[in-house]
């Protein structure tokens, strides 16, 4: 870390954090969709409509009119 004087440029006492690598997680992407609409739009969904609430933002019934509004513009 550089030490800051009063001479010294603020643009020289800025650090930087050194870039590291990204890791790629190869995921069953398909697998997870599949998951998420059973545990969430199934016959019997194993989430409460208050966790339905908290991970989409709205309930239930809002988003169901919103999916059929959706459908019926874009089927």
């Amino acid at each position: 870390m550089m030490t800051t004087n009063w001479w010294t440029p603020w643009w020289q006492s800025w650090t930087t954090r050194a870039h590291t690598a990204t890791h790629f997680i190869q995921e069953d992407l398909y697998d997870g969709d599949a998951r998420i609409r059973r545990h969430y739009f199934g016959a019997n969904p194993i989430y409460t409509p208050k966790q339905f609430r908290r991970r989409f933002r709205m309930n239930r019934d809002t988003f169901n009119r919103i999916l059929m509004g959706v459908i019926s513009v874009d089927p």
